[in-house]
């Protein structure tokens, strides 16, 4: 199973959101002042609890994000 995981700032820092999709469902949230590399890491943050909650296996992450792919 794809997660997909994304996050922005409007200007940086400034208002922030993150999301991540999985299958055909969506998530979005609200974050407040943050930077984007900060909005990326709430994303995969977010989406990694979300994958425990359910208790998913087989999960793979997908971010545009190269700065947190290399970190994780």
């Amino acid at each position: 199973m794809k997660v997909y995981v994304d996050g922005s700032s409007l200007n940086n820092p400034g208002h922030a959101g993150a999301a991540f999709v999985i299958g055909d469902k969506v998530f979005a949230f609200y974050l407040g002042q943050k930077t984007n590399n900060q909005a990326e890491y709430w994303a995969l943050i977010l989406a990694l609890n979300y994958v425990k909650e359910e208790r998913l296996k087989g999960v793979v992450f997908l971010s545009d994000s190269q700065l947190m792919v290399k970190q994780v």
